[in-house]
């Protein structure tokens, strides 16, 4: 895991964890969807952070507990952060059935920029993504 970790962010690559991942699961991922829960703070590119990160129309996505678990000063809130985990796994699991975000801001596959965002958004995919995930595009 060690490979994977920028010091000077105190942050794991997250592609570089996916291409471990998927490097390791290879041989076993032909029609599969993997998810991989992190409790690892991670970014990608030129990103701060991400809650998740998948292949696009590929088998593996992960998603990173860390950021999802912030609740800035209130109360901790366990149902919040479950149904935090649940969108955004099945966000990342969207990406792997090669859905791209959305612009509909109660849509699953909208992009979270920041804990707000994946609060508000739902949990179901929008008619547009849902009809795309129906008909593969």
């Amino acid at each position: 895991m060690e490979n994977f970790i920028d010091k000077n962010r105190n942050q794991v690559r997250s592609f570089d964890l996916l291409t471990w991942f998927s490097n390791q699961i290879k041989s076993t991922t032909k029609r599969k969807k993997i998810l991989v829960i992190c409790d690892l703070d991670a970014y990608s590119d030129n990103l701060n952070f991400v809650f998740g990160e998948a292949y696009k129309g590929g088998s593996l996505a992960a998603i990173y507990l860390p950021r999802l678990r912030e609740f800035y000063g209130l109360k901790p809130d366990e149902s919040l952060f479950h149904r935090r985990i649940v969108k955004e796994a099945i966000h990342e699991l969207g990406h792997t059935f090669d859905l791209s975000h959305c612009y509909n801001k109660k849509c699953v596959m909208y992009f979270s920029n920041s804990l707000y965002d994946t609060d508000f958004k739902g949990r179901n995919f929008c008619a547009i993504c849902n009809n795309t995930l129906r008909n593969g595009r």
